[in-house]
């Protein structure tokens, strides 16, 4: 067993940079996703590759682990341009797809309501509220992260 060396590791991370965005924008979610494990089992502390993950799972309407790999920066503690070049891939997915990916907008709201933006965040839950999207779990949650950022 060699040990890789930090130049190793940055020139895979490179690598997996390139695969996990090639697939998405190839819309080759599971390979996406792939890559994006793989990045993060290199390096954990990788925001960006965190959202594309997210991303990823939004896009195959795997919402749960689309929203535990949002949630999962939490601890990181992003700053604002880390969150927002998640933020524009997201609004981004909304105006190539419209109403084809109502859990854009909950997510849209977590995260803005992460940076402290709560009136956006607010905004961004109203409009999943008010979405097509059936299943009434995501929307109570919805609901609760507004009540949240109603009591202060």
């Amino acid at each position: 067993f060699k040990q890789k060396t930090a130049y190793e590791i940055s020139a895979c991370l490179v690598g997996s940079e390139m695969c996990i965005r090639d697939s998405y924008l190839l819309e080759d979610f599971e390979k996406s996703v792939e890559y994006s494990q793989r990045a993060l089992a290199l390096d954990p502390t990788l925001v960006y590759v965190r959202m594309n993950l997210g991303i990823s799972f939004l896009r195959m309407h795997e919402y749960n682990k689309a929203f535990l790999a949002y949630q999962s920066i939490r601890p990181l503690e992003p700053n604002f341009e880390e969150y927002d070049g998640g933020i524009r891939d997201l609004k981004e997915l909304k105006l190539q797809f419209p109403g084809s990916h109502p859990f854009t907008d909950f997510i849209l709201g977590f995260i803005m309501m992460e940076q402290g933006r709560f009136l956006d965040s607010r905004v961004a839950l109203t409009t999943f509220l008010n979405s097509s999207f059936a299943a009434n779990s995501w929307k109570a949650k919805a609901q609760e992260m507004i009540r949240m950022m109603s009591e202060g």
